[in-house]
């Protein structure tokens, strides 16, 4: 109900609502909506309902971390499944659903790594965090093609691009001061220039660079050892932007861009460079390979404004194949709280089964 007065604006993309309040008043515009990456890679292609209570909702109620890393939230919960009397199993790789005459899905087959170790599982359910072309994949085909055409109009999300540097010294001896920072590009003059961040890392670095988020954790009670400091800094970035085909041009290329942006950082916070003792540069096509997401995305589906108005977008962890349900970004909208909540829709809605 307290979305009813947004009714009118329900098909608008981001860009469309800022202009309409805003007119040509970019810096406003990108004001607020500065941090961008954490939703989208390009206002005129997000949609701004959901812009609004994402931001919304982290304006009012700020960012919650989990004190020291998501490790320990992995770690907690696989505790809490073996306390309940269930199994966890680590370092195995999904090879089959089956299905039963029905349709049902009835097993699951997994291996390790190299393939070997084939296990059966017999079950009634299967949750998946996966996307739903990787999960298609893994069945049979009448009921993959089943699958794959019932999320066939949506779009993946946006990807991005995540350097991780380790100071030696705390971020705010460089002037950085708060837990997050947004950098947007200097040559960027209007909110609609963002997208194009998001190609700029097909080319090589030059004077231009992508909007960035930077993110001090010894800004916060964040449990995360020091020294070395963590400095995390992303952007958007697409798949399109590297080629995999030779991985000593890839590694490359990669290096060339770590060092120009440490070097652009530095030019803002000075003596930064000169303090890094450590980086790990993560790319779209990290994403892909590392993650297993097709088309590196980062946030599921992307959250393209809505073409009908109906109250609530039409995703749900339940599948169009009986017993699969999703647990991930691919069932509602990405980020951290959107799989969780997710996560729990989807819980919810099992326990509630005969």
């Amino acid at each position: 109900m307290k979305l009813a007065p947004a009714i009118g604006d329900w098909r608008l993309s981001l860009s469309e609502k800022l202009d309409r309040v805003f007119g040509d008043n970019e810096a406003v515009k990108c004001a607020l909506a500065a941090n961008l990456s954490y939703f989208h890679d390009d206002p005129a292609t997000l949609w701004w309902m959901f812009f609004a209570m994402a931001q919304g909702s982290y304006l009012q109620t700020g960012g919650r971390y989990v004190q020291g890393g998501s490790q320990r939230l992995s770690s907690a919960l696989a505790r809490a499944i073996r306390t309940a009397g269930g199994e966890v199993l680590v370092r195995r790789t999904v090879s089959h659903i089956a299905l039963d005459a029905r349709g049902q899905v009835d097993a699951v087959t997994h291996t390790a790594r190299d393939g070997s170790d084939p296990q059966q599982v017999e079950c009634r359910r299967v949750v998946g965090n996966a996307a739903p072309e990787t999960l298609a994949a893994l069945m049979p085909a009448p009921a993959a093609e089943k699958l794959k055409a019932s999320y066939a109009r949506q779009t993946p999300s946006a990807s991005l691009f995540a350097l991780t540097l380790g100071l030696s010294k705390p971020p705010r001896e460089f002037g950085i001061e708060v837990y997050s920072t947004q950098l947007l590009p200097r040559d960027m003059k209007r909110l609609s220039d963002y997208a194009a961040g998001a190609a700029l890392l097909a080319e090589e670095p030059g004077e231009r660079m992508p909007p960035m988020s930077i993110v001090d954790y010894a800004a916060i009670d964040s449990g995360v050892p020091a020294p070395p400091y963590v400095l995390s800094v992303l952007g958007p970035d697409r798949l399109s932007n590297w080629d995999g085909s030779s991985t000593e041009a890839y590694r490359a290329k990669r290096g060339r861009w770590q060092a120009a942006i440490i070097r652009y950082l530095d030019s803002l916070y000075p003596g930064l460079a000169d303090s890094v003792v450590a980086t790990s540069f993560n790319s779209a096509l990290s994403v892909r390979q590392y993650l297993n997401a097709p088309h590196g995305a980062v946030y599921g589906f992307a959250p393209a404004p809505q073409r009908s108005t109906h109250p609530i977008p039409r995703r749900s962890p339940r599948t169009v194949v009986p017993g699969l349900f999703l647990a991930s970004a691919y069932a509602g909208f990405g980020g951290y709280s959107g799989v969780v909540q997710s996560a729990g829709v989807c819980a919810d809605m099992i326990l509630r089964e005969p």
